[in-house]
């Protein structure tokens, strides 16, 4: 049991990194698919837009609201209604013209 120890101590920055890496991986994969947001003004500004006008449309609050995949010409938001019971999960697709 002594002999794991050691070894497990002698490898804990090897463990560490494995770990940092996984997690890094993640949160890139993670922010992908909406990179265009945090990138483009103009983007920014459609799917602001976008946003506030789907919160108007249903008339839910806009934390109700996620963006599932921003690109500079098709937006897919994601909308989920907080009712009792399960809250289903309903997506909608925009394209945005070329300028």
């Amino acid at each position: 049991m002594e002999k794991l120890g050691v070894t497990l101590w002698q490898y804990q920055w090897h463990f560490f990194s494995i770990i940092c890496f996984v997690l890094i991986i993640l949160f890139l994969v993670t922010l992908f698919p909406i990179h265009s947001l945090y990138t483009s003004s103009l983007v920014r500004e459609d799917a602001k837009k976008i946003l506030i006008e789907s919160s108007e449309k249903y008339g839910l609050p806009r934390s109700d609201f996620s963006f599932a995949i921003v690109k500079k010409d098709y937006i897919k938001l994601c909308r989920r209604p907080h009712q009792k019971g399960k809250d289903n999960l309903y997506c909608d697709d925009f394209y945005i013209r070329d300028f």
